[in-house]
């Protein structure tokens, strides 16, 4: 009886052991920038802070890593009143970036992060100078 026991639990310490050699081996090592893509796609609003537009809103399209899509900013600002196309929009890991044009033809530059909830991106724009914006999923 003990031999079969003995048996018995050599078979499960293998099998133990092949599980975490295929854990370790098989799956990919994840750094902090390179977690599973996010997907922004949908409808956002955000607002800035240090900046002169009252507010934002985003409709993105994602296909892979590439983003594309509008965005416009609302209230007094420089930026203009018309939806934007989104250029150069890129996704790697949790982070998005992207540019837009604003009335007189200058970059707008945004950086964002998506936080674990997966409906907030927070980060800092530039255009005429630097600020921080945020962004909450309003539609997927």
């Amino acid at each position: 009886m003990r031999r079969a026991w003995s048996g018995v639990l050599g078979m499960v310490v293998l099998g133990l052991v092949g599980a975490v050699a295929v854990l370790v081996v098989g799956g990919p090592v994840l750094g902090a920038d390179e977690s599973p893509a996010i997907d922004v796609s949908g409808k956002w609003t955000g607002i800035c802070y240090g900046c002169q537009a009252t507010g934002f809103t985003l409709v993105l399209i994602q296909q892979g890593s590439d983003v594309t899509g509008t965005v416009a900013a609302l209230g007094r600002h420089a930026f203009g009143d018309s939806e934007r196309p989104i250029l150069n929009g890129k996704v790697k890991g949790r982070r998005l970036t992207f540019q837009a044009k604003g009335d007189p033809g200058d970059l707008w530059d945004v950086e964002v992060t998506m936080k674990r909830d997966g409906k907030t991106l927070e980060g800092i724009g530039d255009y005429r100078g630097s600020f921080s914006v945020a962004f909450k999923r309003a539609s997927p």
